[in-house]
């Protein structure tokens, strides 16, 4: 996910054309993983020490919360990822290139 970011945030900086959409949908994606991520975390720290919840009956509750919101977070970021790695890495990045070629043509074009 990041190399695919970093690759995309590239390309914004090289031009302006350069799939802002792309990264865009790539950080909320990121945002949804580290969610997840400390959803995970909280949920392996309660039951570790269920003191911290309150108890172990409120600890429980915790920890089915905790699980609903990650099962509903990982549905939408593997729907959100089938979408945005379904091409083909090599086509990904002839696309990335596509525009950063439309700017060198312009800019040699104006410079002529």
């Amino acid at each position: 996910m990041k190399h695919r970011w970093h690759l995309s945030k590239l390309a914004e900086q090289r031009t302006a054309a350069a799939l802002p959409s792309v990264v865009t949908a790539l950080d909320e994606l990121g945002e949804l993983l580290g969610e997840e991520h400390d959803l995970a975390v909280l949920a392996a720290t309660v039951t570790a020490d269920p003191a911290l919840a309150g108890g172990e009956a409120e600890a429980g509750r915790v920890v089915a919360v905790v699980a609903a919101r990650r099962a509903a977070i990982q549905a939408d970021a593997f729907a959100r990822g089938r979408v945005l790695y379904e091409e083909k890495p090599r086509k990904f990045r002839e696309r990335l290139a596509e525009p950063a070629a439309l700017a060198e043509a312009e800019t040699i074009a104006t410079a002529a």
